[in-house]
């Protein structure tokens, strides 16, 4: 009798102990906080070429995205975040969003980030190295197929290390046409710190020297985030 109580004791600590460490397993939500409350000072550079102006017109500012609260639609829980810009950090910011709201929500392990009505998936957990996912899953503007890669690696802004980043290729083509290039550089504890996207076509009538003819290139770096 004695024989069989140990054995039942062994087998419950057994379970109880493979149910604590499943529930301990970091799937890595942490590369993507989503609360209430929390804010994010970026400083942008936005470059557009148009077919008149192939110099380019460059604009330098601040964009500021805030959690505001949350609301609930067809069952899902959204993150509301209101978007604020000024032309430098000298300049209050305006009482109003200027810049949109957008909403972003976790569903089945997706983060899934609504801009312009256009819903993106913009991380899958859990974070793994060269993990895959069509960003465009829940939008009709057809497949863009995600990167993660590389994943818990230091990334340099300036003067600041973030010691475990990870980053998602969003796109990396080019031909003689045209290029788009877009990526994604999150920090854990923190979220967002980079992003970069250049989407340009080339002047055909110097095809080979890559002149760009018009598009945009956008430059989006964290300054400040909270709390």
């Amino acid at each position: 009798m004695n024989k069989y109580f140990v054995l039942i004791v062994i087998s419950v600590v057994l379970i109880l102990s493979c149910r604590k460490h499943t529930d301990t397993i970091d799937i890595g939500t942490g590369y993507y906080p989503i609360d209430t409350g929390r804010y994010y000072i970026y400083q942008i550079q936005q470059i557009n070429y148009t077919v008149t102006d192939t110099i380019g017109d460059t604009l330098n500012y601040q964009l500021k995205e805030y959690y505001h609260n949350t609301i609930s639609s067809s069952g899902e829980l959204l993150y509301r975040i209101e978007r604020y810009t000024r032309s430098s950090d000298t300049v209050q910011w305006p009482s109003q969003p200027d810049s949109g709201v957008f909403t972003v929500t976790l569903n089945n392990n997706l983060v899934i980030r609504t801009e312009n009505n256009q819903p993106f998936v913009k991380m899958e957990f859990p974070v793994q190295a060269n993990k895959q996912w069509n960003g465009n899953s829940y939008n009709t503007l057809g497949q863009d197929n995600y990167v993660m890669y590389p994943v818990n690696n230091p990334y340099n802004i300036g003067s600041t290390t973030y010691q475990n980043t990870l980053t998602v290729t969003q796109s990396n083509e080019q031909s003689l046409v045209d290029k788009d290039y877009r990526i994604e550089v999150y920090a854990k504890g923190i979220g967002l710190i980079y992003q970069y996207d250049e989407v340009v076509q080339y002047d055909q009538g110097q095809i080979g020297l890559y002149i760009i003819s018009s598009g945009v290139i956008y430059n989006k770096k964290l300054v400040s985030y909270g709390p």
